[in-house]
């Protein structure tokens, strides 16, 4: 059985690097693995892919939605030779730099029910691409993607509450920036970031309270922003602490944004339907903020866990992993929008090596039929040749008991003429010329009748003459052969003169034989004769 590799997906924000292995088949995973980013982005890769103690089948990674423009976009039913162009075309509305300095993909799905193109388009400056895919396949030997924040929180939602359901919004506290998607039937209506993730609020707390990164990280993950409302920054709320500025202006721009986003989609369907909102990452279990958050929106905040009963132990807690699943879910093509942002030329190589992957797939198949209907049609001819010779081995054997067939057939045929010829008798309806015509047929060359008597009590008497005596031995011999005759003599033979030339005079005799009389047949005959007058 061929081995399964796993599918890999790595999330790096400013601070930590975190992978996650699932096994492509089951998407259960297999591997995590968390940890500080150190030095250069490929040796934090290529540390990560180690520490994970897999051979990864594909590694995903990902650009945040600070770094990367992901919109979506409607567009009429076209050709496909005019798809490219139209979307380009619609891209320089939602792009802010030039299509020539950005790396640019797109994915379309069509909506047969609204009958228009739904475009989710994603571009990357191309700097930014070209030094992480060099960063990541110096990282790993195996096929990577570089894909989004955004459409990875897509897939990992997705694969945990399915295609249908009410439309959410997902918000990733990881790194600095926080992104946030709108998601609905399997598709992304809204991706945007802010500067408002989990390190923008530790760098806050630094700020406000004057202590170092990992104090501020002890005040998070105990205090967090219990206290704080989210408000105008110019605003304190009763009771708020005055030393925690710039954590209330971290929340405000979070509500703000999580709000502004709410009434962007549902201005979108003109004002009304539900939307479930999650905050997911490492900054989701933030003491306070859920509270906060509910306050400024006026709806309920869920946290959003893709992994609560993993199969492996993970080093933190699941939401902390939900971009890596994400990107993961990529890597096992279970995305439901699938974007790759590597450079142009990395994208056609791999496409062209996919083909030719296929073709040789295809061939080798193809060899693989062939060879099975050759094996298949010499396996065939092997069974029919054996049967061939089973066949003529039973020909041979009959042909040995039973003689030849042409013969056999001939002298079943004669004996059939007989037993006519017999039972003719029996029933007193035989002719003398079917007699005649019967032992003329026996008789060998250089022999002919002259005259011919029959008598059904008596027999037959047949006188000729033969040019040889040999002649008249071999209708003796032909004669005493036939089943209706017996008591077969030659009474007379002797040369006489026909013109000048001398030839055998010959007589033979014969009898017809007599029904065999039964004893009760003979004793009913004499019990008649008795009883007569």
């Amino acid at each position: 059985m061929a081995r399964t590799e796993p599918a890999v997906g790595i999330s790096v924000t400013e601070t930590t690097v975190r992978a996650i292995a699932l096994d492509p088949t089951s998407l259960r995973p297999v591997a995590a693995h968390e940890t500080r980013l150190s030095g250069s982005l490929a040796n934090s890769l290529r540390d990560s892919l180690h520490d994970l103690h897999v051979r990864p089948g594909v590694v995903t990674t990902a650009f945040g939605l600070d770094r990367a423009t992901v919109r979506r976009m409607t567009l009429p039913p076209t050709s496909p030779q005019n798809v490219d162009r139209m979307v380009r075309f619609e891209a320089e509305r939602y792009i802010p730099l030039p299509l020539e300095a950005v790396e640019l993909d797109y994915q379309i799905r069509h909506d047969r029910a609204a009958d228009r193109l739904e475009v989710v388009i994603a571009a990357v400056r191309k700097d930014d691409a070209t030094q992480a895919a060099h960063a990541l396949s110096e990282a790993t030997g195996a096929p990577t993607v570089l894909d989004t924040a955004g459409t990875a929180l897509l897939a990992a939602w997705q694969q945990a509450h399915g295609e249908g359901g009410e439309a959410a919004l997902v918000v990733d506290l990881s790194g600095e920036h926080t992104s946030i998607v709108v998601c609905e039937s399997g598709s992304l209506v809204v991706a945007r970031s802010a500067p408002a993730g989990v390190d923008a609020l530790r760098a806050a707390l630094v700020d406000d309270l004057k202590i170092s990164p990992a104090e501020a990280e002890g005040i998070r993950r105990t205090d967090g922003v219990k206290g704080l409302e989210a408000g105008p920054p110019a605003v304190s709320a009763p009771g708020e602490a005055p030393d925690r500025e710039a954590a209330a202006a971290w929340l405000t721009r979070l509500a703000q944004e999580i709000r502004r986003t709410l009434e962007s989609f549902r201005s979108q369907r003109g004002g009304a339907g539900r939307c479930t909102v999650a905050i997911t990452g490492e900054g989701a279990e933030t003491p306070g903020l859920s509270e906060a958050l509910e306050w400024a929106i006026g709806q309920p905040i869920d946290i959003f866990d893709p992994l609560p009963a993993a199969a492996t132990d993970l080093p933190a807690p699941g939401h902390w992993f939900t971009l890596a699943y994400g990107l993961a879910l990529r890597s096992a093509g279970r995305s439901p929008v699938a974007i790759d942002l590597s450079p142009r030329a990395e994208r056609a190589d791999r496409r062209r090596r996919q083909e030719k992957t296929a073709w040789v797939a295809a061939l080798a198949a193809l060899v693989l039929v062939i060879g099975a209907a050759y094996a298949y049609a010499n396996s065939r001819l092997q069974r029919i040749e054996s049967d061939a010779r089973q066949v003529r081995g039973q020909v041979s054997r009959l042909r040995a008991e039973v003689g030849d067939v042409d013969t056999a057939l001939a002298a079943a045929a004669a004996v059939q003429d007989v037993n006519d010829v017999l039972a003719d008798m029996e029933r007193g309806e035989a002719r003398p010329l079917d007699v005649l015509r019967d032992l003329s047929d026996s008789f060998p060359g250089g022999l002919w009748l002259k005259d011919f008597l029959y008598d059904r009590e008596r027999g037959v008497s047949i006188h000729g003459n033969a040019l040889d005596s040999t002649a008249v031995t071999e209708a003796v011999r032909a004669l005493s052969r036939k089943p209706y005759l017996e008591q077969v003599k030659l009474t007379s033979i002797s040369i006489v003169t026909i013109g000048d030339r001398q030839v055998y005079e010959f007589d033979i005799t014969a009898d017809f034989p007599q029904p065999e009389t039964t004893e009760s047949e003979a004793k009913g005959a004499g019990s008649t004769r008795r009883s007569g007058p």
